[in-house]
């Protein structure tokens, strides 16, 4: 009997510890883990390097499945603090269909820049119109978004969002860069409009 006490007890961490959540147009998202992250790690390629002491990289790693016709527009995942009222974009990430292969990475400007002879410049990032941006659509009354443009040298500054996943079934790892005085208090991740859960970092 005194064995079992413990046993409960482990168990009931590990089911608090992963939390799963179906979105209206039938997306299975389940929360695997959420932690503080590496602002700039020599050891993972990453869009975002964030400098200074003021900001931090938060990651929330998720398992998620959806359909063919159906599939999930990374743009519609932000990270709101409900104390403070900022909505957070997503920041930078990188989805896994499996243990082996490189991540997929899907990264888009908001700005389109111009060289000198007025022609589109050629970006590591493209600039692509038809990839939709969700991040906008589904603004919170009273709360104010937080987004961190990227440099893309010679004064070029853009936010950059993710488009939609190829995959149907992978894991996402979701970076967002939120202020250091912050960590601690609880946060909510959406998609598009719905709760997904509650995190902490």
């Amino acid at each position: 009997m005194k064995n079992s006490i413990p046993l409960l007890f482990l168990l009931l961490s590990l089911t608090a510890f992963s939390q799963s959540f179906t979105t209206k147009d039938n997306i299975e998202i389940e929360i695997k883990k959420s932690r503080t992250a590496l602002n700039n790690s020599p050891f993972q390629a990453s869009l975002l390097k964030v400098k200074g002491e003021d900001f931090q990289k938060v990651l929330v790693r998720t398992r998620i499945k959806s359909d063919k016709n159906n599939k999930t527009q990374l743009s519609g995942f932000s990270l709101v603090d409900p104390q403070n009222q900022i909505r957070y974009r997503l920041a930078d990430y990188k989805g896994y269909n499996g243990i082996i292969g490189a991540p997929e990475f899907i990264p888009f400007r908001k700005t389109q820049f111009f060289n000198k002879s007025g022609r589109p410049a050629s970006l590591h990032v493209p600039f692509d119109i038809e990839e939709k941006d969700l991040f906008e659509e589904y603004n919170m009354p009273g709360y104010t978004n937080f987004e961190v443009p990227i440099n893309f040298g010679k004064d070029r500054l853009s936010v950059v969002y993710f488009g939609q996943t190829d995959l149907k079934k992978l894991t996402a790892e979701l970076f967002f860069t939120i202020p250091q005085k912050y960590l601690g208090l609880p946060y909510h991740l959406y998609y598009r409009d719905e709760k997904v859960a509650e995190v902490y970092f």
